[in-house]
């Protein structure tokens, strides 16, 4: 559940970047090879600096363990509180200092690798994505070995999320757990919505922390300070940027009719006409625009497929010339160029790294991607070239393949260096917060301003979060190139402010 087509959410499902019978999520520990399943549980401190504290049971190969402290099932809407100060854990008295030694508790919602694989794998191929379970406990383990956060081991809680089953259902169960049953200070969000960010925070969490899309506009942003997206773009933000730099390549041809699919919800909407107010102030008219049905659980797949199927007919007749998309995964794009292709339809395409392009180019012909630009600051999504990946990235697939963990697909590499990225962001920002003081949202959202541009990214070019919780800060123009069949960079890295 880390970026979407679509990536490491099958991402909420899909960004969740994806089965199991009910409505319940339940807290997992590490499953490790053979029979044994560890279960982690609700209270208690590790018991030693090289993992979480945990209790062992079996089950045979293929089936599955008992659950331990089940979510509740009901469908309810999550509850949106006021904002306010709230406490760390639930209590300001567990909260870490400097001056001591205490876990930092951190909620880790995923979605099982082999249901998120196998769904993901329906819809098109090399999809595989990242096994978030073991690529999270194995970075956690090489943290708390090397001395922990500023010497605060760190204590996960994972929960296992449950796709076929309602958003409203799944988020709320999230929410419960990380607030309620066994509260935590630190969040890493897999995608979730900005109903789950509003529960989380006003329930007490002290942060979020997502290295993936943010699906939000700056106003959403500002509205929650506590949620801090080190690697990502605001929608408005990226409408703005998006137009400057394709003006600037001439990806507009003259007379070109302009088509926007865009996800029908809050943020997308406001961010779809801010995208046709940066185009007017251009001088250019879009012909016509359609909402499309968000992707939040697999159920949604079929009524996205038969919109698709629509919008191109649609935009084919109306003689539409040039695509763009609001969505920060790649369904609408990627099902939109499915269904194109076969019916001898080939607009142009616009992308971002909102879209992964290494699935796209996987699924989407080559034909159908001729004339295709883009707006990337996410290598490890962007391009196949691994050489263009930061540091900080390399390391971290290189440690994840050295532990069994494959590095085949887009997916499995960019979920990988995301889940990487997350915690040392909170390294960075854990290291700002003076001494003697506790992680409370207000000490964390300092500490983000002042990790400001120091901090050195796995996964985008370049981060600030100075003065935004929006921190990416440069990137690069990109074309789909006929030769290799695949996206590259055709600029530098390009700074963005």
């Amino acid at each position: 559940m880390s970026r979407r087509l679509m990536g490491p959410v099958f991402v909420a499902v899909a960004a969740l970047s994806l089965a199991a019978c009910g409505s319940t999520l339940e807290p997992r520990g590490v499953a490790t090879s053979g029979s044994q399943v560890q279960v982690i549980q609700g209270a208690g401190t590790p018991t030693s600096a090289t993992g979480p504290s945990v209790v062992t049971t079996t089950s045979a190969p293929g089936t599955t363990p008992s659950s331990v402290d089940v979510l509740p099932t009901d469908g309810a809407t999550p509850t949106i509180a006021t904002s306010g100060e709230p406490t760390t854990g639930g209590s300001t008295s567990s909260a870490p200092t400097v001056s001591d030694h205490t876990p930092i508790t951190v909620g880790i919602p995923y979605i099982d690798a082999a249901t998120s694989s196998s769904v993901l794998s329906g819809i098109g191929k090399g999809l595989a994505s990242a096994d978030t379970l073991k690529v999270t406990e194995l970075e956690i383990t090489r943290i708390n070995k090397a001395g922990g956060l500023s010497g605060h081991p760190i204590k996960p809680y994972f929960y296992d999320i449950n796709p076929n089953t309602p958003q409203a259902t799944y988020e709320q169960g999230t929410c419960d757990q990380f607030t309620q049953d066994h509260p935590v200070q630190i969040d890493m969000d897999p995608g979730m919505s900005l109903n789950f960010q509003r529960c989380a925070l006003s329930g007490g969490i002290a942060g979020i922390i997502d290295t993936g899309v943010p699906g939000l506009t700056s106003a959403d942003l500002a509205s929650l300070p506590g949620l801090v997206y080190p690697d990502g773009i605001s929608l408005d933000r990226l409408a703005k940027i998006e137009v400057q730099r394709l003006v600037a390549t001439h990806w507009f041809q003259p007379g070109a009719k302009i088509g926007i699919l865009y996800e029908e919800s809050a943020p997308y909407i406001t961010a779809e006409k801010d995208l046709e107010s940066d185009l007017a102030a251009n001088h250019i008219a879009v012909k016509d625009r359609i909402a499309m049905h968000p992707v939040a659980s697999t159920s949604d797949l079929t009524t996205l497929l038969t919109q698709a199927q629509g919008a191109d007919l649609r935009f084919r007749t109306e003689g539409v010339t040039n695509m763009m998309f609001v969505e920060t995964n790649a369904f609408l794009s990627g099902f939109f160029g499915l269904e194109a292709g076969p019916q001898g339809y080939y607009p142009k395409y616009a992308f971002t790294s909102d879209e992964p392009l290494g699935n796209v180019d996987a699924n989407v012909s080559a034909r159908e991607l001729e004339g295709a630009q883009f707006v990337g600051w996410v290598p490890s999504e962007d391009v196949p070239d691994t050489s263009d990946i930061p540091a900080g990235g390399k390391a971290c697939m290189t440690y994840m393949h050295q532990h069994g963990q494959p590095m085949s697909t887009p997916n499995e590499i960019a979920g990988s260096i995301a889940i990487c990225e997350q915690f040392d962001y909170l390294a960075a920002v854990v290291a700002k917060i003076p001494a003697g003081q506790a992680l409370t949202r207000s000490t964390f959202v300092a500490a983000t301003h002042a990790v400001g541009s120091s901090f050195k990214s796995d996964n985008a070019l370049s981060v600030n979060t100075s003065s935004r919780s929006d921190g990416a800060d440069a990137i690069r123009m990109g074309a789909y190139d006929e030769g290799c069949k695949c996206f590259k960079y055709t600029s530098g890295p390009q700074p963005i402010g």
